[in-house]
């Protein structure tokens, strides 16, 4: 299967990586993930073969940028997750339904999946979150409220939660 690769410059993000299937949405690479390599290196991992062709990540990459700009709160895109163990999924969808400009916490979101005890899975999963910012895992946050790590960096973390508060 074919994962097409596209790169957005965002002048207060930087550049972004975004990587959609047939299927779906896959990939985005932000912060210190925001590299062809690193979306070159996913693809291997995950057996796909990358390939250059902007007609098939427009819409993700018009959202994004419309996102970037403060104008999109909602993604409207169809994602290829189905290679994801089922518990991972259903945790991407719980971190998905915390609204804009709000944040959860990891042991928040291990009761919503039903498994009140699995806060350091959840925090695993959000670490490796293939979608990051349309699966909004910058907005789970440690139960005190503090920041914790992010799979593009604690700076890239702030700059979306502060995006989100304007």
């Amino acid at each position: 299967m074919k994962i097409y690769l596209d790169k957005i410059n965002d002048r207060r993000f930087g550049s972004v990586i975004v990587g959609v299937t047939d299927a779906g949405l896959r990939f985005i690479g932000i912060g210190k993930n925001a590299t062809y390599e690193s979306a070159i290196s996913y693809a291997k991992m995950n057996r796909l073969t990358p390939a250059k062709v902007q007609s098939r990540t427009g819409r993700c990459v018009k959202q994004l940028k419309s996102y970037f700009a403060g104008k999109r709160k909602k993604f409207s895109l169809k994602f290829d997750l189905g290679h994801l163990p089922e518990f991972t999924r259903k945790t991407l969808r719980a971190a998905m339904k915390i609204p804009y400009g709000k944040t959860s916490s990891y042991g928040e979101i291990a009761r919503l999946v039903g498994k009140p005890r699995a806060a350091r899975a959840v925090g695993r999963i959000m670490a490796t979150n293939p979608i990051p910012i349309i699966i909004p895992c910058h907005r789970v946050v440690g139960a005190d409220g503090g920041l914790t790590g992010y799979g593009g960096g604690l700076a890239m973390k702030k700059k979306l939660l502060s995006l989100e508060r304007t």
